[in-house]
This record gives structure tokens, sequence and C-alpha cells, in this order.
């Protein structure tokens, strides 16, 4: 069974807002969760967004997102380049 979180920091709004935003994506998630794959764990990040955003279109995008961290073509061209030391010449290089 795949763990999901919810992480809502104090900027995004007040308590109460704060709580509507967890249950909006609770709510998402449980909606989507024939897309989440065992053994995997997730965490949902709320951005104010989440107060205003029409609950289908929440899922629509959480669904594009759950399949996108599972596409196997998608390559992180950022992280290849950080792992492997690509693209970083010497400090005191001249051009």
């Amino acid at each position: 069974m795949p763990g999901v979180g919810f992480t809502v920091t104090k900027k995004v709004g007040n308590s109460p807002e704060r709580n509507r935003m967890k249950r909006r994506l609770r709510a998402a998630a449980a909606a989507c969760a024939d897309d989440f794959r065992p053994g995997h764990d997730y965490v949902l990040l709320a951005r104010r967004e989440a107060l205003s955003r029409p609950f289908a279109k929440m899922i629509k995008d959480l669904n594009g997102l759950i399949a996108k961290v599972h596409d196997t073509n998608v390559h992180d061209t950022k992280a290849d380049d950080n792992r492997t030391g690509a693209g970083h010449g010497p400090r005191n290089a001249t051009p």
C-alpha cells in the first residue's frame, strides 16, 4: 500500500484555510487511489490555488502528475548533469 503525505505550510494561509486544503488534497488522493503504485510513497505539497481550483481539475492534474512521476521516458537533465558532473569544467579554465 503506497503512503501519501500532505504538506501545507503556514505561508499558504491561516489554519482554517490550511485544513481545507488538506481535506481537498486527501479527497483528491482518494479519488486517484488506483493510480498510486504499491511500494512508493508520495508527498503532496499544497499551493494556495488548492482553495479555488475546481475539484475535477485537481483530480485531473493529480492523475497527470502521478503518470509523469512514473513515466520512464522522461529524464531530468538537471539531475543527470548534477549526478555525473557533466557540463562543469575546471573552475580556473579560461574561455
